[in-house]
């Protein structure tokens, strides 16, 4: 096809057509109109019948033209119309969803991009406190355990990276942050006041309920990491994954790319639940996540909202 910036309206019949294979040639090819170029009522209203076709071709490819074309302007109502897809039981939809969403996502709304699936999307993180490639310091006890609630702890540090190892010590606040993906991660090395080799912290977010219900809280495990995690004051599950554990090839491992997920089943209760995590890096790649889902299916659990992020305001 040579670019055309009439296409849209030439493909319109196409696009509506009751044959899928029609659709599927339609959408592609209107990936060929030149940047820049939207239907006369938006690229999101245009694709809305896409969106919503059964067939699972036909939304990939709605979604692969709404990446490519869409904009800031257009993201709420994207938002809106695929929030049953984000939120929905299907895998495959769900991340063909916010992978589309995020390529035009204002960086504000990417939490709620994130809550939308059921990922935690607004976390307070403190730390760095001190830990070693043995991973001793996870199983130390530092000030946050003591008190959740403090606003300032001390800890000790010291550089890794060569030049010299004085210790120093760090007053540290717990800093609220928003994940960076639309997979929920929250990259903890980056939330760091001072460079990290070796290191523990600690994050806390909160889930709401509309009443008492048991969910799976699903993390994603790294080599050369370690997570636990407290609901409501009680610990309810540790992991600590050794190198090599999940297997991969060196340079696999390298980029911190094998990981693998764990759920636990957890009570929350009505209203207001805490959930705090305290994670260490031993040498891996140093990110947590947090998926409330339902019991069975691969969905956001029911009766559940979480926070997103919202940015301190300048001034």
């Amino acid at each position: 096809l040579v670019p055309d910036p009439a296409l849209f309206e030439t493909f319109r019949s196409f696009v509506n057509d009751p044959e899928n294979e029609i659709v599927l040639v339609a959408l592609n090819g209107l990936r060929k109109t030149p940047e820049g170029t939207v239907p006369k009522e938006g690229l999101v209203s245009y694709l809305k019948p896409s969106f919503l076709n059964p067939d699972a071709r036909v939304l990939e490819a709605a979604l692969t033209l709404l990446g490519e074309r869409a904009s800031e302007k257009d993201f709420e109502a994207a938002f809106e119309l695929l929030t049953p897809l984000l939120a929905g039981k299907n895998k495959t939809s769900r991340m063909v969803s916010a992978d589309s969403l995020a390529r035009f996502c204002p960086p504000e709304r990417l939490g709620d991009l994130a809550t939308a699936q059921g990922f935690a999307g607004s976390w307070e993180v403190v730390g760095p406190f001190a830990n070693d490639r043995y991973n001793k310091g996870f199983d130390e006890s530092y000030g946050p355990e003591a008190d959740w609630g403090l606003g300032n702890y001390k800890a000790k540090y010291r550089w890794e990276f060569g030049g010299g190892n004085e210790e120093r010590e760090l007053d540290l606040s717990w800093v609220g942050t928003a994940p960076e993906n639309v997979e929920g991660e929250i990259h903890l090395a980056a939330r760091m006041p001072v460079p990290v080799k070796y290191a523990v912290a600690y994050a806390k977010t909160e889930i709401l309920c509309d009443r008492e219900c048991e969910v799976r809280l699903s993390i994603e495990l790294r080599e050369e990491t370690a997570q636990s995690i407290w609901v409501n004051g009680k610990e309810v599950v540790k992991y600590v994954v050794q190198r090599n554990e999940l297997g991969g090839s060196v340079e696999q491992r390298r980029l911190g790319i094998p990981h693998r997920s764990k759920s636990v089943k957890v009570s929350l209760s009505e209203g207001t639940n805490e959930v705090t995590v305290k994670s260490s890096t031993f040498g891996g790649d140093w990110r947590i996540s947090l998926r409330i889902m339902d019991l069975k299916e691969d969905r956001i659990a029911e009766g559940i909202s979480l926070p997103s992020f919202k940015p301190p305001k300048e001034g």
